[in-house]
C-alpha cells in the first residue's frame, strides 16, 4: 500500500507539472459549464439533462485520451522503467496509477455534478430525482474509470498519438453502440438524459455502474498483463 500511495503521488505530481492534471479536471468540470450555458439557449431542443449527459461524454471521452497520451509518455520517456529499476512492482505502478486517476475523477466530477443538477434541477421536480441524478453520476464515473482502464491499454502498446486516436475512436464506437442498442453500462447517461422522467433511475445506474466496475476489473487485468510484457 506504501508503494501504492507513492507512485499515486507520483502520477499526480507528474500530471500536475504537465498540466495534464489540469486538463483532466477542467474537461470535467467544463461540462457541467458547458450545460449550463448551452441549454439556455433557445435554438438547443435538447432536454437540459440530454445536454450535460452529451458533454460529460465528449469530456470523458477527451479525458481519456489524455490519460492514453499520459501512459504512452511515459512509457517512451522511461518514468514507468525508473520506477520499475527501483524494486517497484509493476501491479504497484498500474494500481498506483489507477489511484492517482480516481482521485482526479472524483476533483472533476464533484463540482461538475453539482453544475450539472443547477442545469437539470429546475426541471427535475419527483422526489427520487435528487437520487436518481447522484445514482447516475456514479455509473458515468464507472464508465470515466473503464475509460481510463481502456487508455491505460493502449497507453502501453501505441505511441502517444495513435493512443489518443484509438482511445477517442473506441469511445465514439462505444456511445454509438449506446445509443442504438442502449447496454446497461451507459445507463448513467441515458438517466441523464431523461430525467425527470427515466423509470427506475436508481436502480438502472447502480446496475449501469456495477457493470463496468466489472469491465474495468477486466480492462485494469489486461492493462497489467500488458504492463509486465512492456520493455520500460
Amino acid at each position: 500500500m506504501t508503494r501504492i500511495g507513492l507512485v499515486a503521488h507520483v502520477a499526480l505530481a507528474e500530471l500536475w507539472f504537465s498540466f495534464e492534471l489540469l486538463a483532466l479536471v477542467a474537461l470535467l468540470v467544463g461540462a457541467g459549464i458547458a450545460a449550463t450555458l448551452v441549454s439556455v439557449l433557445p435554438a438547443v431542443e435538447l432536454a437540459p439533462g440530454g445536454v450535460y449527459a452529451l458533454a460529460l461524454g465528449v469530456a470523458i471521452s477527451l479525458a481519456a485520451a489524455l490519460v492514453a497520451r499520459s501512459f504512452a509518455v511515459e512509457r517512451r520517456r522511461g518514468r514507468l522503467g525508473w520506477l520499475a529499476a527501483r524494486a517497484v512492482p509493476r501491479a504497484s505502478i498500474l494500481a498506483g496509477w489507477l489511484v492517482a486517476l480516481v482521485v482526479i475523477l472524483a476533483v472533476g466530477l464533484i463540482p461538475s455534478g453539482i453544475l450539472g443538477w443547477l442545469t437539470v434541477s429546475p426541471e427535475a421536480v419527483g422526489p427520487g430525482d435528487g437520487p436518481g441524478f447522484g445514482a447516475a453520476m456514479l455509473a458515468a464515473g464507472s464508465v470515466a474509470l473503464a475509460a481510463f482502464c481502456l487508455a491505460a491499454v493502449l497507453g502501453l502498446l501505441l505511441d502517444p498519438l495513435p493512443a489518443m486516436a484509438v482511445t477517442l475512436a473506441s469511445c465514439a464506437a462505444v456511445a454509438a453502440l449506446g445509443f442504438v442498442f442502449g447496454p446497461p453500462p451507459l445507463a448513467g447517461f441515458t438517466v441523464l438524459a431523461g430525467l425527470p422522467e427515466a423509470s427506475f433511475p436508481v436502480a438502472r445506474s447502480l446496475r449501469g455502474a456495477g457493470e463496468t466496475l466489472a469491465l474495468s476489473s477486466v480492462l485494469a487485468v489486461v492493462a497489467l498483463a500488458v504492463l509486465q510484457r512492456a520493455d520500460l
